[in-house]
């Protein structure tokens, strides 16, 4: 009969008041685990016929009471890649343990897609905003205006320099030229490029590393090494066959992401190269392939040791987006007007080296 009941209607907080003879005030501060003069007995018959009841709170109405409503709103641009999903579950893990739900939104890195995004979540009255924003600052009136509402929004692993936005990312150039350091160290004298058509502002502070790293080297890099396609394999195999045109004594490959590393491995395979036996290479984030064919496994067969990698540390990133919502639920106004910018360091892990007899191994010459 409970059960029909409840069936037939949303329960409320009177549904059960009337039924265990009690004030809905004290129903509401026994179902949030407030402090009430109530008995045990009655404690748990308010509980129970909460649970039969199939009772849910309200969150929107809730929020109109001016109380929270223990969400959280995330968008990302993809979740094809490895990287935003362990941002995702890092995220999700870490505010769960403090009682909030997530509600994951892809933008598919299109500006009209994220505005659309960003008005449901706001419409849902969420606590507060995680946004992977797009390129091209498309939004960035409206993204002011969230600011300034007083809607806790953090910028996480990309963000606008120049504006007031809290944000958490890696330091994409500092990694970056790290890795283009330890290329150096390889021998390389000249580095080709491999990146995605589609820019953004943490890709170029990659470029911008590169080119740091090797300011006051011997090393090229000129402006039409650069090799830039749609991340589809095909594409990538395309450019890097005109990247390896290129090739020559002392070359080497920044990849702007191992997510292009596929479509290289495919035009070293069909040039019989090695990596790193014939070319060093060295890009950012963990390569990890799956569903795997047997054409994809010969490719494989071109890498003889796992590929340098700058990894991005997904789990500090996640943690300090989410210590930043939580100190702003936690304190108020106060630490949403206080500024929370983080650049985090990426670690650079070496895989295999090249041969001392390789060609892009010969020692580099100095000029005194």
């Amino acid at each position: 009969m409970i059960r029909e009941e409840a069936e037939r209607h949303n329960t409320t907080l009177g549904d059960i008041a009337e039924r265990a003879g009690v004030s809905k005030t004290a129903v509401s501060r026994v179902l949030n685990g407030r402090q009430i003069r109530i008995g045990s007995e009655k404690r748990e018959e308010i509980l129970a016929l909460a649970a039969s009841l199939h009772y849910r709170p309200n969150i929107i109405a809730r929020s109109l009471q001016g109380r929270t409503t223990r969400t959280v709103g995330v968008v990302v641009p993809d979740l094809t890649t490895l990287f935003y999903p362990e941002l995702l579950h890092r995220i999700e893990t870490r505010l769960a343990t403090e009682g909030y739900q997530t509600i994951i939104c892809n933008s598919k890195d299109k500006a009209l897609h994220e505005r659309q995004q960003l008005d449901n979540l706001l419409a849902r009255f969420v606590d507060g905003l995680i946004l992977v924003p797009v390129a091209g600052g498309a939004n960035l009136t409206f993204l002011r205006d969230i600011h300034l509402r007083r809607v806790p929004l953090l910028m996480l692993d990309r963000y606008y320099p120049d504006e007031a936005f809290h944000y958490v990312a890696a330091d994409n150039r500092g990694g970056a030229a790290a890795g283009t350091a330890w290329l150096l160290k390889q021998g390389v004298t000249r580095v080709l490029y491999l990146g995605e058509e589609r820019r953004n502002q943490a890709l170029e502070e990659r470029v911008a590393g590169v080119r740091e790293a090797i300011i006051g080297s011997t090393a090229q890099f000129p402006a039409d090494d650069f090799f830039l396609c749609s991340p589809e394999r095909s594409a990538v195999s395309k450019a890097c066959r005109a990247l390896l045109d290129k090739r020559g004594p002392g070359t080497g490959i920044f990849l702007e992401s191992h997510r292009l590393l596929m479509g290289l491995l495919d035009a070293c395979r069909e040039r019989h190269l090695r990596i790193p036996d014939d070319l060093v290479t060295v890009g950012f984030d963990p390569f990890e392939p799956c569903l795997l064919t047997a054409d994809d496994l010969a490719s494989l067969r071109v890498l003889t040791s796992p590929p340098t990698t700058i990894r991005q540390n997904t789990q500090a990133m996640a943690d300090e987006a989410c210590q930043f919502l939580l100190s702003c639920f936690g304190q108020g106004q106060q630490q949403k007007d206080a500024t929370w910018r983080k650049l985090l360091k990426p670690e650079l892990i070496a895989g295999g080296m090249p041969p001392a007899s390789t060609p892009h191994h010969k020692p580099r010459t100095t000029t005194s």
